[in-house]
């Protein structure tokens, strides 16, 4: 392919290439800001329903998971 054709298939397949890109990005954050009252809801519940139910497990098996603590490392922890 002569150098001049390459040349303009080269700008013309880039110019096309970014603008798609730039579009598509673009429609991508206007969808993430419709979608972020919902989804920063929904993940503040997850996050405190994962936290109550995290804190209720370790509260119920504190003492299987303290025995189980020092079995796998017996004695005092120190620091040095």
């Amino acid at each position: 392919m002569p150098w001049r054709d390459f040349l303009i298939a080269n700008v013309a397949g880039s110019a096309i290439w970014a603008t798609m890109y730039g579009l598509a990005a673009y429609e991508l954050g206007r969808e993430f800001e419709r979608l972020e009252g919902p989804i920063v809801i929904i993940l503040a519940l997850v996050a405190v329903i994962s936290f109550v139910a995290g804190g209720m497990f370790v509260k119920r098996h504190e003492a299987q998971l303290t025995a189980e603590a020092e079995r796998a490392m017996p004695g005092p922890l120190t620091w040095h």
